[in-house]
């Protein structure tokens, strides 16, 4: 009762008090997170994705931009030759270029797969395919001069090679192969032979130049903590920025996967028995056939060693080598069955 004798009104009963915190409850009622493309040309892209739980812009946007520059596939050049220069230190009197600036310009021509089904070497273990450049000075020497097979296609047909001052022919091969990342020379697999004058080069397969992303608050509700994710990814022109991000979203998801099917009481798998591969050289099969014939699988670009003829062989495809005919085949075949005979023995 108050002083002056009136009735104090009844204290409203108290209220149970909610276990959960303001940030927790506005994090159960938040929106489902929308992912939107914002801007999005040949070779850039801008996306968002909002709203995100606190902690999760950083999250996803470093590992997403750390799988775009590291694990998408790409082509590029590995080996090259040119006529007349036994090393990168070599110069040509009729190119204003030495041999090290037409190396790094030949690094920045970008391929595309037409066809990834007749081209399916992953990491660059296989031994790729052949590309080649033939042209006559005085010219100026740009993409579109190189002969490659029809499984590759070059985005960047202007791009400049090297000047030809005087009169001269510029004959270079090349090994064209499929990797991810980057790839030094001094990574080049040993296992291939490398012939007198030929240059091993630092490939960069990434088809990804370079990936930016930021995160930003948002507001769900009554929440303040809730992030925004900006991601920005620049491409060559090799793959658009929209099949990118899902790329890496989708490899991403993939090693992620593993971790989520692993259970309690799971054994490591076996250790798997090493993988004997062998490779014979060509070299074995000099005397047997001509130099010509020989010569032609040598310039073909696409055999290194014997079991990439067996291979062709059991395909029926020996006549698809650039230069050899009917006869040529009957005479590969039968020196493969010699060569198989005499290791026999």
């Amino acid at each position: 009762m108050r002083a002056d004798g009136q009735t104090l009104p009844a204290a409203a009963p108290s209220q149970p008090t909610n276990s959960l915190t303001e940030a927790q409850l506005a994090i159960q009622t938040a929106q489902t997170p929308h992912v939107h493309a914002v801007e999005v040309t040949d070779n850039y892209g801008r996306f968002e994705a909002s709203p995100l739980a606190r902690g999760y812009g950083h999250t996803l946007g470093n590992a997403l931009r750390r799988v775009l520059l590291s694990s998408l596939p790409g082509v590029a050049i590995t080996r090259v030759k040119v006529e007349g220069c036994l090393h990168e230190y070599s110069t040509l009197d009729f190119m204003r270029e030495d041999l090290i600036q037409f190396i790094l310009n030949l690094k920045d021509v970008r391929f595309k797969l037409v066809a990834d089904e007749l081209y399916s070497t992953d990491y660059g273990m296989e031994p790729g395919v052949g590309a080649t450049l033939e042209i006559s000075g005085p010219a100026d020497v740009t993409d579109k001069d190189i002969r490659v097979p029809p499984e590759i296609a070059i985005v960047n047909p202007d791009h400049h090679l090297a000047s030809l001052v005087g009169e001269g022919e510029l004959r270079v091969d090349m090994r064209i192969e499929r990797g991810i990342g980057y790839r030094g020379s001094e990574l080049q697999h040993e296992s291939k032979e490398r012939e007198i004058g030929e240059i091993l080069m630092d490939s960069l397969f990434s088809p990804i130049k370079a990936v930016n992303y930021q995160v930003d608050d948002v507001r769900v509700g009554r929440a303040t903590d809730h992030n925004r994710l900006t991601l920005e990814v620049w491409t060559d022109g090799t793959i658009g920025p929209l099949d990118a991000v899902t790329d890496a979203a989708g490899r991403l998801i993939e090693e992620l996967q593993r971790i989520a099917t692993v259970s309690v009481g799971d054994e490591p798998p076996p250790e798997a028995e090493p993988v004997v591969v062998t490779q014979t050289s060509l070299a074995e099969l000099e005397g047997v056939l001509s130099t010509r014939i020989m010569n032609t699988i040598k310039r073909s670009g696409q055999v290194q060693f014997v079991e990439d003829l067996i291979e062709l062989r059991g395909a029926d495809r020996l006549e698809s080598l650039s230069g050899v005919g009917e006869k040529a085949a009957a005479d590969i075949e039968s020196a493969l069955d010699s060569l198989n005979a005499a290791t026999e023995e």
